[in-house]
């Protein structure tokens, strides 16, 4: 699997665009690792509408206009650094996972369509990831201070 990582200055217009253009089939809130690794919260959302509202130091996530779930954003406002990551989830042609050990471009012709998209970040030491079926799409956005590139999800596809 690879990561393409999004400005974090532009987290919640890339997660509302994704939530408004696509279908998420779940999502998977957890400690990190360090903090237990124990899961707070899965949802299957097949046939459900996910949401969020986003106050200054909250994310509630809604599912069907109910409350499930409120992620603390008070650490991340004080944090820089790295913001949501999108990641690609692929199988070869004997359908084997593939991990990609490089940075490459989304649409690299030697690898496969992927056939999920996981949109994540850490919140209040708490991973946080909403799949979607198939290719979410990319566009390059700009290399960062380190010579990294940034990716934002390509809304003209």
């Amino acid at each position: 699997m690879e990561q393409y990582w999004i400005p974090k200055n532009l987290d919640f217009e890339n997660l509302r665009f994704a939530l408004d253009n696509y279908n998420p089939d779940s999502i998977f809130i957890r400690n990190v690792g360090s903090y237990g690794g124990n899961v707070l919260f899965k949802d299957s959302l097949e046939n459900k509408k996910l949401d969020f509202k986003k106050t200054k130091n909250n994310l509630l996530l809604l599912i069907d206009s109910k409350e499930k779930f409120n992620i603390s954003l008070e650490e991340y406002n004080k944090e820089k650094g790295k913001g949501f990551s999108l990641a690609y989830e692929r199988e070869d042609k004997e359908g084997k996972y593939v991990f990609v050990n490089e940075l490459i471009n989304p649409y690299d012709s030697r690898f496969s369509e992927p056939f999920c998209s996981v949109l994540r970040n850490v919140f209040d030491n708490k991973l946080f990831e909403i799949s979607f079926p198939g290719r979410v799409h990319l566009r390059f956005y700009r290399m960062n201070d380190a010579s990294f590139p940034y990716y934002v999800i390509d809304k003209t596809r």
